[in-house]
């Protein structure tokens, strides 16, 4: 890096060209470790001999002068171009990946903001939009600590846990997540009166307190991992466990799906997510009475206070 800094420092032609003495002085607050005087008369005899460097007067000789252009990617040094504008805008350019000729690297080296952000993407491997800001690198950052490098803000970050909180298969937008989340955390089918009965429900007879709604990871890479379109075909296929024209007992569903290893809890966990994310809908029993209640309780699945027994083998939910 020293042989290459050397070279750069000679670029911008001048008409006293600086002492091996000047260059150790001006390369010196780039390295951790600063190069004295002796290390940089060794580096350029070895430019000497190299045929980058001449010694009298020193200079850049064509092969030294191409060497330090490809160092920079630059095709030609820019008019008008001087040590101190290599210093301040082409180095720090190159330090964090962006052509030092360009207008967007001229904006990002003129700011701090954007000089600490384009350095905190790149270091800490940020998604690229997390370079635009130190607000942005600093939320994608906070994502990253929390498992889901994915994401690049915190916004993001909220509908994949509360996606995964509510069992969704990939994370919901925010105007769905504001209405499922509460839905699916309450135990309500939608709309305010089912909401209010809920509640006062609840208040009259709470009883225990709901279960956890499990955060459910997406699954679409696991061997047992299938689609609504799969789930809705075996609903479709099943000739038992049928009750009316679309619904189908959860469990006779599992076996037709028939996945080895894919126990009836994993399925009904991947229900649940396919459920959440709208791509088929649940249903459950409501005349309870005229079922076999052994049926009823092999096929229930609970989120929260909701309950389901079924798989609606019609259509997806509206």
């Amino acid at each position: 890096m020293l042989d290459d800094l050397i070279l750069v420092r000679l670029l911008p032609r001048a008409a006293r060209p600086p002492t091996a003495s000047r260059i150790a002085t001006d390369l010196g607050a780039l390295f951790r470790d600063p190069p004295d005087r002796a290390a940089v008369e060794s580096a350029v005899t070895a430019l000497c001999d190299a045929g980058a460097v001449t010694a009298e007067p020193l200079g850049l000789t064509p092969a030294g002068r191409a060497r330090a252009l490809r160092f920079l990617g630059l095709d030609a040094l820019p008019a008008r171009w001087s040590w101190r504008t290599l210093r301040a805008r082409a180095l720090p350019s190159r330090a964090v990946g962006l052509p030092p000729a360009s207008a967007s690297a001229a904006k990002v080296v003129a700011s701090e903001d954007k000089l600490a952000a384009r350095a905190l993407q790149q270091r800490y491997d940020l998604p690229e939009r997390a370079g635009s800001s130190v607000r942005a690198a600093l939320e994608a950052l906070v994502c990253r600590d929390l498992g889901h490098p994915g994401c690049a803000t915190l916004d993001e970050l909220a509908a994949a846990v509360l996606s995964a909180r509510i069992g969704a298969e990939r994370p919901l937008s925010p105007s769905a997540l504001r209405k499922q989340v509460p839905r699916v955390l309450l135990g309500v089918s939608g709309g305010v009166d089912a909401l209010r009965e809920r509640l006062v429900a609840d208040w009259t007879d709470p009883g225990e307190a709901p279960p956890e709604v499990p955060a459910v990871p997406d699954r679409r890479d696991e061997p047992d991992a299938f689609d609504a379109a799969a789930v809705l075909a075996a609903a479709r296929a099943c000739t038992t466990g049928r009750f009316g024209a679309d619904k189908v007992l959860v469990h006779h569903v599992w076996r037709a799906i028939a996945r080895p290893g894919l126990d009836l809890d994993a399925f009904k966990r991947r229900l649940v997510a396919l459920n959440s994310a709208g791509g088929l809908a649940l249903a459950r029993a409501d005349l309870v009475q005229l079922m076999d209640p052994d049926e009823l309780a092999r096929a229930e699945i609970r989120v929260g206070h909701a309950t389901f027994h079924f798989v609606r083998a019609g259509a997806t939910r509206p």
